[in-house]
């Protein structure tokens, strides 16, 4: 079976239990995928360094409307109140800090899965609505938010969505206990005014316009779809493919590519 590549950053922070729980779950995330016929990333890189991990995000940040060290510090304010994870389109990859803020000192083997599955949900979601539209998805003009709630509804709602029926409960179960260290123990410290922005603000507003949006979108995508899924057991990409996008691209007015 193939397997994403695995970047540890650093590779020599990272002990021995967490390396063999990450290339366990990452084998069976993409086993989870590969069994229903859905791309795997190409590689996924995990950060255990903030400083590097920073340098590797912040210009997708940037392009949401920032300059560097808005971009900077928002990532900081992000990882006080919710993992980060995130993913590169140019490359097919996954990239995600290795810290939670609420399980400080490890990482959940849970979101991690959930995050291999979900991120790569977004990468074939834009491998078919065209890498352009991500670029209207999230967009700030000073503390205005000026990016397309509709796309985040139907991008979010879709990711979670499936992302929940490739996952199941009992599995779930199995994997609790893996062990993954953090080498980042509690938040970071952050400027929450940078450039006369106030970030902590604009945190706030990204976040409820985030959460709203998403919840849309799982409960849009769990109505129209949940009942007429079960029969593509094993073959959830062509159901994806038939059912799925074509109502997508109509909801966001797009034409056939």
């Amino acid at each position: 079976m193939k397997i994403p590549k695995i970047e540890l950053i650093p590779v020599d922070s990272y002990d021995s239990q967490s390396v063999a729980s990450i290339i366990q779950l990452v084998k069976l995330a993409s086993s989870l995928l590969e069994k229903e016929g859905i791309p795997l990333p190409n590689r996924i890189g995990f950060y255990n360094d903030l400083t590097l991990f920073i340098e590797r995000v912040s210009p997708q940040v940037e392009s949401y409307g920032f300059n560097k060290k808005q971009a900077r510090e928002l990532i900081k304010i992000t990882l006080n109140n919710s993992t980060y994870g995130t993913f590169e389109l140019k490359d097919n990859a996954i990239i995600e800090m290795n810290f939670n803020p609420y399980y400080q000192k490890f990482y959940p083997a849970i979101q991690f899965l959930e995050l291999i599955i979900h991120e790569s949900l977004h990468l074939l979601f834009y491998s078919v609505f065209h890498s352009k539209t991500y670029n209207y998805k999230f967009k700030f003009d000073e503390e205005k938010f000026v990016g397309n709630e509709k796309l985040i509804q139907l991008d979010e709602g879709f990711a979670s969505f499936f992302t929940e029926k490739l996952i199941d409960k009992q599995l779930i179960d199995k994997i609790r206990t893996l062990p993954i260290y953090s080498q980042m123990t509690s938040p970071p410290v952050y400027k929450p005014v940078v450039d006369g922005l106030n970030l902590e603000k604009i945190d706030r507003i990204f976040t409820r316009i985030y959460e709203v949006n998403s919840t849309k979108g799982y409960k849009l995508m769990k109505q129209k779809f949940e009942a007429s899924l079960e029969k593509f057991k094993g073959e959830k990409i062509r159901f994806i493919e038939e059912k799925v996008f074509p109502f997508i691209m109509k909801e966001l007015e797009l034409k056939q590519p």
